[in-house]
């Protein structure tokens, strides 16, 4: 996997603000062996970088930024919850989780993949029975995803609908609010900074 080393955006190089950005958001963050347990991180545009953090650390900050505890977000999907289930942190990250290597010890063998993210088709193309790669246009480097083709599109098929269901979930609460001064304000918000509306 090609990837530059990303630059640093403060004084701690892999520092968390190093990597998550707001506005050009995580596609993906697939675990990596360069220089140690590393992680590639794809970008909403593109732009790939290698940062030497584990996956599940960057995972973990992002929660902890979000006010979550990483196994509280697990934990709240029931008691039936898989390893590998979506993971969502907020109606802007929903990940899907992809095998992509074979890890050495207790590293992370997955690769999380934003379902969140607006107009993504996916172009998926069958190495063996096991395995196929992952891309968003003809342009861009596959990911190498230790699935089958049809594993992976239920995969993402049902983080979709984690995404829908959370989505729903959020709605509801918001619609429990008794405030009309704070729901014209929302919505006021979300036409200014949408295209969808």
């Amino acid at each position: 996997m090609k990837g530059t080393a990303c630059e640093p955006k403060s004084a701690v190089a892999n520092d968390f603000e190093q990597v998550y950005d707001r506005i050009n958001q995580i596609w993906a963050m697939i675990p990596v062996y360069d220089s140690g347990d590393s992680t590639l991180i794809i970008y909403d545009n593109g732009e790939r970088c290698v940062v030497t953090r584990t996956v599940r650390n960057i995972l973990r900050d992002m929660a902890e930024r979000k006010g979550l505890g990483l196994k509280n977000v697990r934990n709240c999907y029931g008691e039936k919850r898989t390893a590998s289930e979506p993971l969502i942190l907020g109606p802007n990250i929903v990940f899907a989780l992809l095998k992509c290597r074979n890890p050495i010890g207790k590293d992370s063998a997955y690769g999380y993949i934003n379902m969140a993210i607006s107009n993504t088709e996916y172009e998926l193309s069958s190495i063996s029975k096991s395995s196929c790669h992952l891309c968003r246009d003809e342009q861009e480097e596959p990911i190498l995803i230790l699935h089958s083709s049809n594993m992976v599109e239920k995969k993402l098929r049902t983080a979709r609908k984690h995404h829908i269901n959370f989505l729903r979930r959020l709605t509801e609460e918001i619609q429990l609010v008794n405030n009309p001064h704070i729901i014209k304000e929302l919505i006021q918000r979300l036409q200014r900074n949408s295209n969808l509306w």
